[in-house]
């Protein structure tokens, strides 16, 4: 019956705890900051509470596709905003595995079953809207966005779009 919270199980990433720079999602940009990546670890206990049938009291999906699990079952978190949480559901305790090989998260959820159904998953994708790219001429009016490119630079415009349900 307890909810499972990412960020109070985790807590602040900070370079103190031994996290790096890597990729994270700000605004319509994606930037290097201390801890991206840890929405991997978030979504793959997310996607594993969905097949466990766990209650999901709160989630927050990607501004745009990740390719770390499918498409929709995502969920970011970033501390002080965003959190994972969900719900155990059942009248028994679980006990979380996870670990990190061969450049994959893994997950075990581990308890006493109750259920008798299995739970599957499909995404239905309504469209999809391919990324333009550009060729931008730097100038001042784009330096504050993109401070690390030249003219003649290539510009990635945007993401891949998704539109659907699960």
């Amino acid at each position: 019956g307890e909810t499972f919270s990412f960020n109070d199980v985790v807590g602040e990433r900070t370079a103190e705890k031994g996290y790096q720079a890597a990729a994270v999602y700000s605004g319509n940009n994606t930037i290097d900051e201390v801890g991206g990546g840890v929405c991997q670890v978030a979504s793959t206990l997310y996607y594993g509470a969905l097949l466990a049938d766990f209650e999901i009291v709160e989630r927050a999906v990607h501004t745009f596709a990740v390719s770390y699990v499918p498409t929709g079952m995502d969920a970011t978190v970033y501390w002080g905003s965003l959190d994972f949480k969900f719900k155990n559901n059942t009248e028994y305790p679980i006990k979380i595995f996870m670990s990190v090989y061969d450049g994959a998260v893994h997950l075990e959820y581990v308890g006493t079953e109750t259920k008798d159904y299995y739970v599957e998953m499909e995404w239905v994708e309504d469209s999809v809207t391919p990324y333009d790219t550009i060729e931008v001429e730097y100038s001042n009016a784009i330096a504050e966005e993109y401070p690390d490119k030249e003219i003649g630079d290539t510009l990635v415009t945007g993401y891949t779009g998704y539109s659907g349900n699960s």
